[in-house]
Parts: structure tokens; sequence; C-alpha cells
């Protein structure tokens, strides 16, 4: 089982296992993981459970959160991976999490916000469900995926660079909607900049992750593009 390995000077060391599909990360009693300290905001952030691997996001939180020394908005978390949280030093446990992010690397969550209010998130496994309504998929048309065809029949995929760059498209009932997640390229749809907002796809949408361009495509039925 994963678990997070808590450190801070004068203390002695905690460990927590992630055994939630939400933990929260903050200074107030309710937290999952309680951080009493300054630097530390009562909601700093929150860790998501999607499958064998976890979503780090932050809250919004004043200070901010770091990971390996980058301040991270949201992040697919690594075997060792190093947080810091205010005074805190806290170390990501998991042998069974991915070493990289493949270019079908699943997560599978379902909301707007990873880990933000509005109430009703919930994460799965692969096997346990998908979402009916349209399937769509990417055609690589440039860079180092030119030529490969990729069915978007998940609920949620990610697609990245050597360096690092990632993006995920979720997959809702009425469409797909896609989201920087990590790295220095600029991600941008029909040339036009996407953060880390969620940004609706439509038919024949243009890709762009530093150069690997995709084209973004509407199957009418099985075996059928638009």
């Amino acid at each position: 089982m994963a678990k997070l390995l808590i450190t801070r000077a004068g203390e002695s060391p905690m460990h927590r296992f992630i055994d939630n599909d939400r933990i929260s990360l903050g200074r107030q009693a309710s937290s999952g993981v309680v951080l009493d300290a300054n630097g530390v905001s009562k909601e700093h952030a929150v860790l998501l459970t999607v499958g064998n691997d976890h979503i780090l996001e932050d809250l919004g939180s004043t200070n901010g959160t770091l990971v390996n020394g980058q301040p991270v908005k949201r992040r697919i978390l690594q075997n060792r991976d190093q947080i810091e949280i205010g005074p805190y030093r806290i170390q990501y446990v998991n042998q069974r999490a991915l070493s990289t992010m493949d270019f079908d690397q699943t997560m599978m969550f379902e909301g707007e916000s990873v880990g933000g209010g509005g109430g009703g998130e919930t994460v799965e496994t692969a096997r346990q469900r998908r979402l009916a309504g349209p399937l769509g998929g990417l055609r690589g048309v440039q860079g180092s995926r030119a030529g490969e065809n990729v069915i978007l029949d998940r609920l949620i995929q990610t697609f990245s660079r050597p360096d690092g760059s990632s993006a995920a498209i979720l997959r809702r009932p009425k469409g797909y909607v896609i989201m920087k997640v990590a790295g220095r390229e600029s991600l941008r749809v029909n040339k036009r900049p996407v953060g880390e907002d969620w940004l609706e796809l439509s038919a024949d949408d243009q890709i762009d992750l530093g150069g690997d361009v995709y084209a973004f495509y509407l199957r009418q039925g099985v075996g059928e593009e638009s």
C-alpha cells in the first residue's frame, strides 16, 4: 500500500498509509493529514487515488505546494517524490506507481476539479465503469506521435513528451475536455493556449503539445469517424 513519510525539524517522523480515495492535507483538525504549522493553509492540498497512482492538487494555498523543489498546481505522483508543504517534508512511497507517464496512461475520476469543492467526485478503476456518450480519438499528425491513432474510450487519458510535459483528456457524457497537467511545453488547441482549466473539445480540433500535434475526432459509430 502506498504511504506518506512525513517529517518536520524537531519532530519525530510519522507515516500515513493512503487508504482512502481522497485525503486532504492542511492545518485544520478535520484534515486527513493534519499539518499544524505556520505556512500551511487550512485546506492546503488534496491527494486522490487513481487506480495504483495518486494525484496531488494544491487547493489554492497561500504559500503553495512543491514537488521535488518545483511549485505545482496538480501532479501525478511518482515513487519517491518529495512534497514540501510549509515546514513539512513528505515523501511519497508507492512501488506500484507508474515510473513514467506513457501516451496511454489512464487516470479515472469525475468532476471538473480533481480535488476542489463542489462535491460529487468519485474515483474509480478502469474495470469499474465506462461513460456512455460520443466516442472520440486522437490521430497523431506531426511530431513524435505522427501516424498513431488512440481511441479515447477511458474516462481520462494523458499524453506526454519525454521532458515530462503532459496533458489530460477527460471523457464526459456529452463530449471531451482537455487540460494541461505538467511541464514547460505549451498546450494549444487550434493555436490558442490552454492552461490548467478544462477546455471543451470539438471535432477536428488541432491539439499541440510542444510540437506534437494531434487531430481530435468523434466517431459516429463503431469503426466510423466523423
